[in-house]
């Protein structure tokens, strides 16, 4: 399961989404397919879970979401914007 790392602050304006972390002196700002997925993270889910509402959402073949998604974990996880929970 994953999830939002719970020190950052986050805002939607529009379309776009505005993320505050902690002790940085600038905000990161998601496009709307990025805003999509950061607003599933906002309750602990899986990334199968992720790809299916994003098939959903927008269309697309499996095969190219799950590389965007697992592409997109992989970077935020890095950054520490998300966290794996058990």
């Amino acid at each position: 399961m994953i999830v939002r790392n719970h020190t950052i602050t986050t805002k939607k304006s529009g379309s776009a989404w505005i993320l505050l972390e902690p002790n940085k002196k600038y905000i990161r700002e998601l496009n709307e397919t990025a805003g999509f997925i950061w607003s599933l993270l906002k309750k602990p889910t899986t990334p199968d879970a992720i790809v299916k509402k994003m098939c959903q959402e927008y269309d697309a073949p499996r095969s190219e979401v799950i590389e965007d998604i697992t592409r997109f974990l992989k970077e935020y996880k890095k950054l520490g914007l998300i966290e794996e929970i058990h």
